[in-house]
């Protein structure tokens, strides 16, 4: 069962969209874009979507992340919490809850990261196309 991140947003004062939580937002989308899509990727980047959801406080971001033939799916998801750690977590969160589970045949990445001054709530789906 999945957390309900918009319950823990609340909790911590992120009752709204504020114009830090769209820069955040922007930020996150920009960067997982630019991180997740090098020549050591798992991931078929024509094919990957990111959608920005800002009236969706349990996931204000979502990414559909096709895999490339040949790649397993705990390899890509081993990639993608490497590329979380190296490259797109905040530096200090007060808050950062990573959960994962089997999804349609795929796996389901959920993040949340709260900082003093903002927040994002992410969901990365790894889907097999083989």
């Amino acid at each position: 069962m999945s957390i309900e991140y918009a319950i823990i947003l609340k909790d911590h004062g992120f009752t709204s969209i504020t114009d830090d939580m769209h820069h955040t937002i922007a930020a996150y989308d920009h960067e997982i874009n630019g991180v997740l899509f090098d020549d050591n990727s798992p991931f078929i980047a024509e094919t990957s979507e990111t959608l920005r959801q800002p009236s969706n406080f349990n996931c204000l971001i979502s990414c559909t992340l096709p895999l490339k033939p040949g790649a397993s799916m705990y390899e890509a998801t081993g990639y993608l919490i490497n590329m979380w750690y190296r490259w797109l977590r905040q530096k200090s969160p007060v808050l950062e809850n990573i959960e994962t589970m089997r999804y349609n045949g795929g796996i389901r990445v959920r993040v949340l990261t709260i900082s003093k001054h903002t927040a994002c709530s992410i969901e990365f789906i790894i889907i097999n196309n083989n």
